[in-house]
This record gives C-alpha cells, structure tokens and sequence, in this order.
C-alpha cells in the first residue's frame, strides 16, 4: 500500500470549510445579516439562562457542589471525591465566588454562561451543518428545555456537554483539514470532559469507536479522500487512547479479579501503579509507531515529537486539577483511579432504578422536536447511504470528497449515546443533556439537507408554512382542553378556550391547505416545516414553563431531588425571626443532618448557625431561637421543643411521580380509552398529575420548623399557630379540674420559731418530723408535726471561698465548711433519723446525725460537661431521698442523671444519662421512692415525670402539660409526692399543685392563690411532701416564706 501524503491536504481543507463570511472590511462593517443573526441568538440564549438565575432553591445535589466549592474560595480547602464527580466543577464555581461573591446566583453563572457558549459554538459548525444547519441546531439548544434548565443548574452536565461538541469539532475538522490545532483542541476539551464527570468516558468511548471503525474500514478504500481521512481518523484515535490510557485501570483491576475502586493501602498503590503502567506502555508503543513503523503507511500532522507534548500537558493538568494543586496528594488515587472505578461500581447499584425506556419517556415530554427529527433522519441517512442521492446542496468541500464523515459519525454518536446511557444502570434526568445534543446536530444536518431545496423567494409558501406551524400548535393545545363538559364558569371557560384555539388553528391551516390542493412544487416540504414549527412552539412552552414556572415544582420530571419552594420560604421566616430578636436573646438557629443539604449551603458563614446530631439531641438544643429537624428525627427532639416551641412541618427535598416505571406493552391500550388520553394529554401539556397535588405530593422529604413560642408571633399570627404536634387543651383553663383543698395550718412567719427566708425543700422523717431546708439562710430545720422547731442545722459557707466558711471542730478531723450550706435544695431523713442534705452549690452530700451532729460528707464540683472524670462529682444537686433499703439516691440536676449512694458515701450506681429518651434526663430535680423500690423523677426541660424501677429501666412516664416548667428560670424546679392513686407535683412559677393518676391522667390543679390572706407575694410552691399519717400535704411557699399544710384531696 503506498503512503498517503498531506502536505497539500491541509490546503484544500482550509478554514474557509467552516463557511466564514469575512470581507476585506473590518469593524463592524463586516459583520454580515448572518453575523448579527448570530450575536442576537446568542443574547438571547444568555438572556434565558440568566434572567431569575437566583430563584430557585438549590437541589440536593446542588447545594454539596456550591458548597465545596465555597470551601476553595474560603480556605482552599478541597479534596476530590469521586462521589461528587470531577473537580472542575469546584474550581470554576469557586472562581466565580471571587469575583463576584457567592450566592445562588454566582453559584449557577458559570454553568449558565457554559450554556449559552454551547449555543455560540456551533457558529464554527457551519462547515460541518451547513449554515442553516448549524443556526437551526443552536436555535434548538436554545430553546432546548433539557439544555436550558441544566444551563441553569450547577451540576457537571452542561460542561461535558460543550466539551463533548468541541471534541467533536476538533474530531471532525482535524479530520476535514489535518491541521494540528484540531488535535489539540480535541485533547483539551477531551481533557475537560474527563475531569468534569465520567459520563464523558461513554462519550470518549463512542468517538473512538467511530475513529477505530473508520480508519480500518477507509484506510483499504481506493479513493485517496477516503484513504486520507481514515489516516486522520487513526491519528484522533491513537490521541485518545493514548491520553485516556491511565484512566483504563479499573478495568485492567477488574479482568485481573480485584475490585474496580480498591479502599486498601496496598490495593490503591497498585491501582496507580497499573495507572502509569497503561500510560507509559500506551505513549512508549504509540511513539514507536509514530517514529518508525506509520510513515511507511501515511504521513499526517501526528508526529512522535507532539504526542508526549500532548500526553504531558494532558496529565499536568488533570493532576493539578484532582490534587488541589499538588496540595491533596490523596487525589492522585481517587482522580486517576477512583473516579472511574467509582462510576463503573455505581451502574451495579443503579440509582434511580429506571425503566430502559426512562430517556424515551423523558424525550416524548421534553425534547419530542429534536426525537422527531431523529425518526425523520434515520431513515433518510439510510437512504441516503444507499443511493447517494440525497445530496441537497453541499456545505464544504470535505462533504463532497468524503460524504459519509459527519452524517456517519453524527449517526454513531446518536445512536451510541441512547444505547450506552439505556444500558448504563444509573438513569437520572440530567443525562438527558448528552442524549440530546448528538440528537439535535443530527437532525439538524438532515433538516438542513431536507429543506435546502425550498426557494427563499417563495415567500407565499413560506408565509402559508409558518401560518400553518401555528396552526398546528393550536389545534395541540385545543387537544389539552375538554370543552363542553358543564354550564358552571370554569366549564364554559374551558370550551370558549377550546372554540378559539380549533377555530384559529384552522384558519391558520388553509394558506397551506390551498397549497396542498393545487399540488404546487416543494408542498410537502413545507408541511413537514409546518409540523417542526409547531413542535418548536410546544418546545418553547415546555421550556418556558419548566424553567420560570414550575422551575422547583415535582410536577417537572426533570426537577429530581430538588429543593422545595418551602426552602426559601423558611430561610425568609428565620430571617425575620432573627431581625425581631429582643436585646440579648440567643441568635442560635440549629439544623440536624437531615436538612444539611440544602441548608448547609445556605448557612455556610454564619456563626450563629450550628450543627447538631439528632439522633443524640442534647438540652443545649433549647438555647435555640429556630430548631430545623429532619422528619426522620422528629420523635428523638419532640421532648425538647413540644413545649417550648412553636413547630411547622415544611417540604425539603421532592421528587416526580413515577407511574411510568410500570408502563408494559398492555398501557398502550389507553390510547383507546378517552379518560386515559385526556390524562395523558395533561400530563404532556400542562404536567397535571390525576389525583396528585403539590400539597399531598407523594415523594418529599420533610423537615420541622421550630420557633421558640414567643418569637412564633413574627411569622405565624398566634391565633393560627401551625403545629405538627396534637396538642390538647390547656387544661388549666378547664374550671372542672380545679380543685378546693382545705387548709390545715401554716407554719412560719415573723416572730414565730419557723422564721424562713426562702423554704425550698420540705421531705417527711421519722415521727412525722418536717425537714425543710431554707436557701437563703443555708440552713435546714427539722419541725415536730405540730410544728415546734426540733434542731437545725447549717450557716453560710462557699467553699470555692474559704473565707466565708468556719471550721466546726477546729482541729479535729472535719474539714472546712462541713456542716455549712451554699443553698440547700433536698433534705430527707432515713429511718433511724439520720439527716442527709443536698449542698446544692457546694455540690455535696452531707450526712447528720438524729440529733444534728455532722458526720461525713461526700462529692465535689467538676466540669459540667465531663462529670464521668469522677463518678461521685456532683453539679448542682438539688433532690435527694432515701430508699427502703437505707440507699440514698441524689438527682445530680447539672450532670443529667441520678448517682444511688450507700449511707456512708459509697457509689453503688449510675442511672440515666442527658437526653430525652427513657432513664434520660434534662434538668432532673426531685426524686422520691415509690412503691416496689421504684423511683419517680420530674424530669424538668423534658416536661414529664419518669418512673424508673428499682433495676433502673424505665416504667413510663407522665407528660406534664406544656405551660408547667416551660422555662429556664432558676426557681423552676418542681418537686413530687405521692398520693393515694396517683401523684402532686408543684408549678412554682404558676403557684399550682396539680394532680395525677398513675396512669397519666390529669385529674385535678390546686390553685394556691386561694391561701393569700397570710401572704403579700404570689405563691410560688417549690418542695412537696405528703404526711400519710395526718392525710395532709405540705407545700413549700418559697415566694411567702413559709409552709402550707392542706387536706388531701378526695381524688377520682
């Protein structure tokens, strides 16, 4: 076989091939009709891409590429992660945020300004289209609703797919010219592609396809045109094999039995090692080739000498781009290797689970125009192949040296793109993008073909065309519509609707109807004009309504794992909320990881914002203004908020119906049925979905809005508090519950042996005995039942102050401060009438004797956050009883759980821990032994009283109602008793006793204000107790300084 030489090949392929309309002129001057077509094409398509950029939420998805790619802008933080596809994404987004500032619009401008360069570009097609051609495929990506929503969208689609069109204009050009600068803008956007996503190596692996099968089917030909292409053809194939060569090592991993994507040291070491083998032994062999054995065949622009050039820049590049800049050498692996190796594992799982018929569906609702014209093109191409008389007029010369270049390999791109994403396991609605741009070029070359021979002079027939286009359109949108289905307003506005579009369809039909009848030439050209004109104006109101209408609507099939409209709504309410914050209110709002995506985006810089985990939600939770909790966390949290806040439940994340997985061969019936067309009509139209609103849509994911109850006002009206929560009553208000207790007696007052300041604890001892201990005289007396004062005990010491407390016994062997209060909380008293005192902010236990003689004392304050250092520290003891076993069991209230004591200060257990779950405590303050060596807890900040047996499980528990302990306030500390049939707790700051059964039930409320004749301030009861013996409870009136005794009720 003689060599095929190009010397003067690269001449006769000149740029003029591209059809460049130029003059000697320069300036303006020389911009033709067909430059300013192309500007103004161009404006507009910025123009759609652009305009409301910034309205719509971000997607799931969205939010981690804005986010990551903020993380580079904010501390050049990034690390590639084949989980979110290639790096290049990150690095542009993240310039964009330099230069403009981040937001959901800067977040969306380079993929919008990527798409409307998609559409620019074909102005160098117009020697491979043709100039109508290539002005009728960028109309069409245009108005293209597929390429204009993901324009508009941060996701890596939109830059494979103007990578893609360039690869294929340097494949092609290269091919038609020889000139070397094609080569490298094939490797350069080839280069991009593959560090945009992965779904570039389908592309990669159809191009060189064509390439392999077309230079070993030309290289044989006779004609030297043809010979000479499959030579440029060898050249574009052996560049990307070359430069694509190390990004092969999964496979050569796969066929030698290992995994695709190893995880393991050693495992990742030689995946890269295996990635530089294929490289070198790729570029070696190839440059051997080139240098000794290809001249013998041909002589083309690919040498030895700029092969390496091209493989380095390639791989200096993607390396830069995957480790950060040679910052995040982990990149190297997960770039070279992973990113591949993870895509290849991802088709097994097949995310989406969609039907092989998923992008066909999406086609016929969205790009029907653009499929159209591949079913027209097919057949014709086939036709043409075989008589080669479908010419039309040619566009450059290359078309006539070598005919079957670009409608073959338009054809194996299409046809190669709907059969690798079909077969690919992963299906998703962004993938329509790489189906619909190989479609668009191809229908386009047909079209451009097809039409040519209609004269533009005549201008009848084109009038009587682009009348009867939207005549069509009309008679479409008048097949959406049921006219005639009522006499009520809606009805006849739907049949007068109905009237207008058949009636003005069909007068826009008889210019071209006339045409048909008097068989004038080119008739049936113009019909088929008319039909794709009416498509395009259905194109256009799919892609209007999908991209500014529904643009966040599940409505949408191309809207998938989108932000809700609801988003944006709860991020206006948390800014409102946040702007009516009194002075000093906590700005906190707390989101779970449940919402992070989209949220995380939208409070990536704010410092009031903070992470929590809602599967182990902790009281600081409550410090928040605004709570967001995930759905999926709601029970875990409900303890914390229900009464503090205010909840609504908002849609997060939401995705299309998907009826359509369960369409066979027998739905096709339908088309028979006039319910089933006019559903389908709806769902084509106007994406009405029978029996589905947007309100009860199916698949959503929610989340739950908390606004603490006295900042709600702000954004919801009180009187129409939205809540998830069924919240009774307020059962308080409900005169039937109240109950009239007697009074039997009041002990304290000026003057009398029970002056106290501020009585907090009271608790029943041996005989009856009263024991109340007084906080602010930090001390604890012990009373007879009638009253007369026994002993007490205490005197004022902080021992975190030496200097304000004495030593009892000088030198003997007690400790500074012992026998001294900083305000004691619980006191109880065991059988033989020993004393035990809860030195609440001293944070100890002391023990006295019957008499009031010290005798030990145990504990000591540590970290709040880190009490297990030391399994006896205590944080702000308050309630303290003694079981029938002589254990002393002390609710530890700052460390959230309860310490269970032998007498002489031995820890025997811990039970319970922080949280809201069960034998989980919040603010834990009184404990009482119950019957069976149970123990009843009022669990404060969790709004309920816990039951908990003598093995420490949970028994249940009583939800107290949400007014009762619904504050912070240091004085809200309820104490319990126990009464025939149920419990008493108190409500300090509401002055109430209130009543329950044992099963849970609310039966009654002591209102103590009925007591006053003997007190100047409002009641605020704080201890509890209950005398069996004398059938009387006594109440400690902190507010009023004394104790009330009255009669136990007669309870239901």
């Amino acid at each position: 076989m003689s060599t095929v030489h190009t010397s003067g090949a690269a001449d006769r392929y000149s740029d003029a091939a591209t059809g460049a309309v130029g003059g000697r002129e320069s300036g303006l001057r020389s911009l033709t009709f067909e430059h300013w077509l192309w500007v103004s094409l161009t404006l507009v398509a910025l123009g759609m891409r652009l305009v409301g950029l910034g309205d719509r939420a971000l997607s799931h998805d969205e939010s981690l590429h804005a986010l990551y790619s903020w993380y580079i802008t904010d501390a050049f933080n990034y690390s590639h992660d084949p989980m979110m596809h290639g790096p290049f994404l990150f690095h542009v987004n993240a310039l964009m945020y330099l230069l403009f500032g981040a937001s959901d619009f800067t977040a969306r401008l380079f993929p919008a300004l990527v798409g409307t360069a998609t559409v620019a570009s074909l102005w160098w097609f117009r020697g491979i289209l043709g100039r109508r051609g290539a002005l009728l495929a960028a109309v069409l990506l245009t108005i293209s609703p597929s390429l204009l929503f993901h324009s508009r969208y941060i996701r890596n689609d939109i830059y494979v797919a103007l990578c893609s069109l360039l690869w294929a204009l340097g494949l092609i050009r290269y091919v038609q010219t020889g000139l070397q600068r094609w080569l490298y803008l094939l490797a350069s956007s080839m280069l991009v592609a593959l560090i945009s996503k992965e779904n570039a190596f389908i592309t990669g692996a159809i191009f060189g396809l064509f390439s392999l099968c077309g230079a070993g089917w030309g290289i044989w030909r006779t004609q030297e045109a043809t010979r000479l292409a499959a030579c440029r053809l060898a050249d574009t194939a052996i560049v990307m094999a070359v430069l694509v060569a190390p990004f092969l090592a999964p496979f050569a991993l796969i066929l030698a039995g290992g995994e695709p994507m190893p995880v393991d040291y050693d495992g990742q070491s030689t995946a890269l090692l295996v990635a530089g083998l294929l490289g070198g032994i790729g570029l070696v062999s190839s440059t051997v080739f080139l240098s000794s054995l290809r001249p013998v065949w041909w002589d083309t622009a690919l040498t030895y000498g700029n092969l390496p050039i091209l493989f380095a820049g390639f791989w200096f590049v993607a390396l830069a781009f995957y480790t950060n800049l040679f910052s995040a050498d982990a990149g190297l692996q997960s770039g070279v290797v992973g990113s591949l190796g993870y895509w290849l594992g991802q088709q097994e799982v097949m995310r989406g689970g969609q039907p092989w018929f998923y992008y066909l569906y999406l086609a016929l609702l969205y790009e029907f125009l653009p499929l159209a014209l591949l079913v027209t093109a097919v057949p014709l191409l086939v036709w043409y192949a075989l008589t080669r008389s479908f010419r039309g007029r040619q566009s450059s010369r290359s078309d006539h040296e070598v005919p079957w270049l670009v409608p073959g390999f338009l054809l194996v791109w299409t046809i190669g793109s709907y059969a690798g994403y079909t077969v690919a396991g992963e299906k998703m609605p962004w993938l329509m993008v790489h189906l619909v741009l190989p479609t668009v070029l191809l229908g386009s070359w047909v079209a451009s073909k097809w039409i040519g021979t209609v004269s533009p002079n005549d201008k009848p027939g084109l009038v009587a065309c682009a009348l009867g286009g939207a005549g069509f359109a009309c008679w479409m949108f008048a097949a959406g519509r049921t006219p005639f289905s009522g006499s009520d307003q809606e009805a006849v506005r739907e049949t007068m609707q109905w009237l207008l579009l058949v009636a003005g369809g069909c007068g826009l039909l008889v210019p071209l109807a006339v045409g048909l009848v008097q068989g004038r030439p080119g008739n049936g050209r113009l019909l088929g004009m008319s039909a794709g004109l009416a498509l395009g104006i259905l194109t256009v109101h799919v892609a209007w309504n999908l991209t500014y209408v529904r643009y966040d609507s599940a409505r949408e099939y191309l809207v998938y794992a989108h932000g809700t409209p609801d988003v944006k709504q709860v991020l206006a309410d948390i800014n409102a909320v946040r702007k009516a914050l009194p002075e000093g209110y906590d700005p906190t709002v707390m989101y779970d990881h449940e919402v992070s995506w989209p949220m995380a985006w939208y409070f990536r810089d704010d410092e009031a914002v903070q992470l929590y985990d809602g599967r182990s939600p902790t009281p600081d939770l409550q410090r928040a203004s605004v709570i967001l909790a995930g759905a999926a966390i709601a029970p875990n949290i409900r303890p914390l908020v229900q009464r503090d806040y205010v909840t609504r439940r908002f849609r997060l994340i939401w995705w299309p119906e998907e009826s359509y997985k369960e369409f066979n061969a027998s739905s096709l019936q339908g088309v028979f049925h006039r319910e089933q067309r006019r559903q389908w009509f709806d769902r084509f139209l106007w994406r009405t979905h029978s029996g589905l609103t947007e309100e009860a849509w199916p698949h959503v994911n929610y989340f739950d809005m908390h606004v603490k109850r006295d900042l709600a006002p702000v954004i919801w009206p009180p009187t129409e508090f939205p809540t998830i929560y069924e919240t009774a009553p307020n059962p308080m208000l409900n005169s039937e519950l109240a109950l009239k207790l007697e009074l039997a007696g009041v002990v304290g007052g000026s003057g009398t042996q029970a002056e106290f300041a501020r009585p907090l604890g009271v608790s029943i001892g041996l005989e009856g005995r009263r024991v109340v201990t007084d906080g602010d005289r930090d001390t604890v007396l012990v009373f007879g039942r009638n009253g007369e004062l026994l002993w007490e005990v205490g005197g004022h010491c902080d021992i975190g102050a030496p200097e304000t407390c004495d030593d009892l016994d000088g030198d003997g062997p007690f400790r500074l401060g012992d026998g001294q209060f900083n305000e004691p909380w619980g006191a109880a008293m065991d059988a033989d009438g020993r004393l035990f005192v809860a030195d609440t902010w001293n944070h100890r236990v002391q023990r006295f004797s019957s008499d009031g003689r010290f005798e030990l004392a145990w504990g000591a304050a540590l970290d709040q956050e880190a009490p297990n250092r030391n399994p006896i520290g205590l944080y702000g003891p308050r309630g303290i009883a003694v079981e029938a076993d002589g254990s002393i069991v002390v609710a530890d209230t700052g460390h959230h759980r309860l310490l269970r004591f032998s007498p002489e200060g031995v820890l025997m257990a811990e039970i319970g821990s922080s949280g809201a779950g069960p034998v989980q405590f919040q603010e834990p303050v009184a404990v009482l032994p119950g019957a069976n060596g149970d123990l009843w807890v009022t669990d404060t900040w969790n709004g309920r009283i816990q039951r908990i047996s003598a093995a420490n499980v949970s028994l249940g528990e009583i939800s107290v109602p949400l007014s009762m302990w619904s504050t912070r306030h240091p004085d809200d500390k309820p104490f319990v008793g126990v009464v025939p049939g149920g419990l008493v707790v108190t409500d300090p700051l509401h002055g109430r006793l209130v009543f329950f059964d044992l099963d849970g039930e609310l039966i009654g409320y002591q209102d103590l204000t009925t007591f006053q004749e003997t007190a100047q301030d409002p009641p605020m009861p704080i201890g509890i107790a209950v005398d069996g013996l004398t059938e009387t409870i006594v109440v400690a009136d902190a507010a009023n300084s004394r104790l009330l005794e009255l009669r136990l009720p007669s309870l239901p």
